[in-house]
């Protein structure tokens, strides 16, 4: 079965007589994917971690032990859309209106503004 989009009808190849006729040179065509950018805070992004532990033995054949872990991040990326849509009705497949019809899909700008926090408890009872 051969390919039906207009591009691809001879074969694997391209009809490069289509493309030319429908997008001679100089034409200009709107970029629907979305863009994106980062801001320049300066800030560099940072993961620490921090465990403390203890172990006892019980006996000749039993220890326990715990261990507490500490996670942190901070200047963590985080995404913004600077031309968010809002369709025009409460249905899946109203249109959509984004606030610079330049674009027309999300404008993604990257901050530095996120933060990460974990904490855990880890217990371990071993018998030998």
């Amino acid at each position: 079965m051969k390919p039906t989009n207009p591009l691809l009808v001879n074969g694997p190849t391209v009809n490069r007589a289509f493309a030319r006729d429908a997008l001679p040179p100089g034409s200009e065509v709107k970029n629907t994917e979305p863009s994106s950018s980062t801001a320049r805070t300066g800030a560099c992004r940072t993961r620490t971690r921090l465990s403390v532990g203890y172990e006892q033995q019980l006996g000749p054949t039993l220890s326990v032990s715990a261990d507490f872990v500490h996670a942190f991040g901070r200047d963590q990326f985080m995404s913004f859309d600077q031309n968010a849509g809002l369709r025009t009705t409460t249905s899946r497949t109203a249109p959509i209106i984004r606030p610079d019809p330049n674009f027309v899909g999300q404008v993604l700008v990257r901050e530095n503004l996120g933060q990460t926090d974990y904490d855990a408890l880890m217990m371990q009872v071993e018998k030998r």
